[in-house]
C-alpha cells in the first residue's frame, strides 16, 4: 500500500495465511525483502526489539495505527497475536508476514517485520512456543498488553519469554481492576513491569519537581498538609493514584486511612490529606458523555501547606496542550506558563520499550524531597 508522504507502506508476503511453520515464515520474510529491494530500491530492515502484542477480536482497528507508529519510532520485529473472531475453514495456528515501512528522508525505506499469528481454541496454547521460535535472539523481547478482553490463560507464558512487560491501566474498566493489572508478574528474570499510565505522568512529575526547586516553594515542603488531584470522569484515573503514591514516596508520607475520595497519611511532622475531585470539562457539549481518553485525565494538582511556610500552588494542564500553567495563590499571587511534555500514545510505548537504556544513560528527576 503506497500512502502519502509520511504514511506507512506495507509490503505483503508472497503467501497469505498458512499453517504455522517457523522455517517457512523465515523463508517468506527473505522472499519478501528480496522482491521489495528489486522493485522499490534501497530497503533497510531494522529491528531494535522483539515486540509481542496479544490482541482480542476487534482490537487491531484500535491498536493497529498505534503499532505502525511505534515501529516508525522504534523499529522492531512485531508479533501480532490475534484470536480469530469467528470459526474458520482453517483450524489451528495460522501465520503470515508483512513489512511495515516508512520513507527515509534521504530515500529508501526503513522497514520492520510483522509476523501475524491467528489462533483459535484448539491452537492458543501453541502461541508462546511459536513466538519463542521466531524471536531475534540478541534483541530484547517486550510484551505489550493492550487487549481489553479477558486474557487467555496462556498469556502469562508470554511473560516468561519477555524481558519487559508493558501494560496500560488506563484501559481498565474501573478502579477495582487497577490492582489486578499492577499485580501482574514482571518479565523473565525479574524484568520490569511498566505501566503507560505512569509514563504519562512524566511531565506532571517534572513540573512539580521544578516548582518545588524554587526557594519559596521548597521552604513549604515540610509543612504540606493538603493535596487535591482534579480529574475528568467520575472515578480517579490510575494516574491520579500513581501520582499520589509518587508524592508519598518522595516525601516520606505513610498511608493511614482511605475513605471515599480521600487518603489520610502521616508525614514526619503532621497529618496530610490527599483528595481526588472530579472536574467537569467546560468545553464538553451538554449532555454528552466524555470520551474514554478525556475521562481518564488529570487536569490540575493543587498543593497547600500551613505554618511556618504557608503555600497555595497548583499545576494545570488540558488535553494535548504543549504547555501547562503553575498558579501560585499564596504567599503571593503569580502565574507562569511552562512547557508540558505531552506525548502521544505511540511515543509513550516507544519510550517504555527503550526506557531501560535511556534511564541508565541519564540522571533521573527525583522530585520534591522533604527538607
Amino acid at each position: 500500500m503506497n500512502g502519502a508522504e509520511g504514511a506507512p507502506i506495507q509490503l505483503a508476503s508472497p503467501t497469505g495465511d498458512l499453517p504455522f511453520d517457523a522455517s517457512a515464515l523465515e523463508r517468506d520474510l527473505g522472499g519478501m525483502w528480496k522482491a521489495a529491494s528489486a522493485n522499490r530500491g534501497p530497503v533497510y530492515r531494522a529491528a531494535l526489539a522483539n515486540l509481542i502484542v496479544p490482541l482480542s477480536p476487534g482490537d487491531f482497528d484500535r491498536i493497529g495505527p498505534v503499532l505502525i507508529d511505534v515501529t516508525r519510532r522504534y523499529p522492531a520485529r512485531l508479533f501480532r497475536l490475534e484470536r480469530r473472531a469467528s470459526p474458520s475453514a482453517e483450524r489451528g495456528l495460522l501465520a503470515h508476514v508483512t513489512g511495515l515501512c516508512h520513507l527515509r528522508p534521504g530515500g529508501g525505506l526503513v522497514c520492520s517485520e510483522q509476523i501475524s499469528l491467528s489462533w483459535d481454541d484448539t491452537s492458543g496454547l501453541l502461541v508462546p512456543s511459536a513466538v519463542a521460535s521466531l524471536l531475534v535472539g540478541d534483541l530484547p523481547a517486550v510484551l505489550l498488553e493492550l487487549n481489553q478482553d479477558q486474557d487467555p490463560p496462556w498469556q502469562e507464558k508470554l511473560a516468561g519469554i519477555a524481558d519487559v512487560r508493558i501494560v496500560d491501566s488506563n484501559l481498565a474498566l474501573g478502579a477495582d481492576d487497577y490492582p489486578r493489572i499492577w499485580r501482574r508478574h514482571p518479565g523473565r528474570a525479574g524484568g520490569p513491569l511498566r505501566d503507560l499510565a505512569w509514563a504519562r505522568l512524566t511531565p506532571w512529575r517534572e513540573i512539580l519537581a521544578e516548582a518545588f526547586d524554587r526557594p519559596e516553594a521548597a521552604r513549604a515542603i515540610a509543612s504540606i498538609q493538603d493535596v487535591t488531584i482534579h480529574h475528568r470522569g467520575a472515578e480517579p484515573p490510575p494516574g491520579a493514584w500513581l501520582l499520589a503514591g509518587w508524592l508519598a514516596s518522595r516525601l516520606s508520607w505513610t498511608p493511614r486511612a482511605h475513605a471515599g475520595g480521600r487518603i489520610r497519611l502521616d508525614a514526619p511532622t503532621r497529618a496530610v490529606s490527599v483528595a481526588f475531585e472530579e472536574e467537569e470539562d467546560p468545553l464538553a457539549p451538554a449532555g454528552r458523555a466524555p470520551t474514554a481518553a478525556a475521562s481518564r485525565a488529570i487536569v490540575r494538582v493543587r498543593i497547600r501547606s500551613g505554618d511556618p511556610a504557608p503555600l497555595d500552588i497548583a499545576v494545570e494542564h488540558e488535553g494535548q496542550a504543549r504547555t501547562g500553567r503553575i498558579v501560585m495563590v499564596s504567599p503571593r499571587a503569580k502565574e507562569r506558563e511552562v512547557p508540558f511534555g505531552y506525548r502521544e500514545f505511540a511515543a509513550c510505548v516507544a519510550g517504555e520499550i527503550s526506557g531501560t537504556k535511556r534511564i541508565s544513560r541519564s540522571r533521573r528527576r527525583r522530585g520534591p524531597r522533604r527538607r
